[in-house]
């Protein structure tokens, strides 16, 4: 499959087509972000680094294909080969590694770490270490589960009433006899929710990590696996689902995004 200049790419999120779990708002609030905090400055004047980037698929690729130069880093390897498959023609680097990996005077304009956090021991250590990779004047946008909100829930209780034995086999089944793609964020699977984060606790980090914050928004309504298995034959539904968490307290969203800058860095 070609992804080179011209080419339909693999991922979804540049189509403008939503999905469940609204990773095309979640990429127009990166967007949006990027151009408040860089107004009239070009993408290809602009480095980008995504921390846990998966396979590139929904931020790291689309953010190239607009002109943004790239960087994404990722420690599981077979995410990494994944995106460098699928980013050929893109101005988009994609390393394995962590943060330490990259060469010290490293620093990004924009640093994405998103849907990564929750799944770490040490979240504010590595929230620390994307903090000093910035710029001066630099942006960073974290993206992460509601700890307590609707996705979480149906998780939860979908893990407790052991639904994958049934569900996953007839998804897989579904999906052979459709011909459908199932290119995810990541090749990484088997990394569960070590993080189930409130708004305080996000605050409080944000603070201690010496950031403020200057944007929100949220992530869809209905994303959990009971969602997806009914709401997956309504795709005329995704834009509301998403959409619908503007005009809702945030405890209901299924996750936030966050554009943050250095407390030190002017407004």
């Amino acid at each position: 499959m070609s992804n080179g200049p011209g080419a339909t790419p693999a991922y979804p999120a540049i189509l403008g087509r939503e999905n469940l779990w609204g990773y095309r708002k979640r990429l127009r609030f990166i967007l949006a972000s990027i151009a408040r905090r860089f107004p009239g400055r070009a993408p290809s004047s602009l480095t980008v680094l995504d921390v846990g980037c998966g396979n590139g698929s929904m931020i790291a690729m689309p953010l190239a294909h607009q002109g943004y130069r790239g960087t994404g880093l990722d420690v599981d390897a077979a995410s990494v080969e994944k995106a460098r498959e699928l980013a050929l023609g893109l101005p988009a680097v994609f390393l394995c590694g962590e943060l330490a990996s990259l060469a010290p005077h490293f620093r990004g304009d924009v640093v994405i770490c998103s849907e990564v956090l929750e799944h770490l021991d040490d979240p504010a250590a590595l929230l620390d270490g994307c903090e000093a990779r910035l710029a001066a004047g630099g942006l960073l946008i974290v993206t992460v589960p509601n700890g307590y909100g609707p996705f979480e829930a149906e998780s939860y209780l979908y893990g407790r009433l052991r639904m994958g034995r049934v569900v996953e086999p007839a998804r897989r089944w579904l999906r052979s006899r459709r011909g459908e793609g199932t290119l995810g964020a990541t090749e990484n699977i088997s990394c569960g929710h070590r993080q189930f984060f409130t708004g305080r606790q996000l605050r409080q980090m944000f603070d201690a990590c010496g950031l403020r914050l200057v944007n929100r928004s949220g992530g869809s309504l209905f994303c959990g696996p009971f969602s997806e298995a009914a709401l997956r034959w309504f795709p005329w539904l995704f834009s509301w689902n998403a959409g619908v968490t503007d005009y809702l307290p945030a405890f209901l969203h299924s996750s936030w995004y966050f554009a943050l800058v250095r407390r030190s860095d002017p407004a």
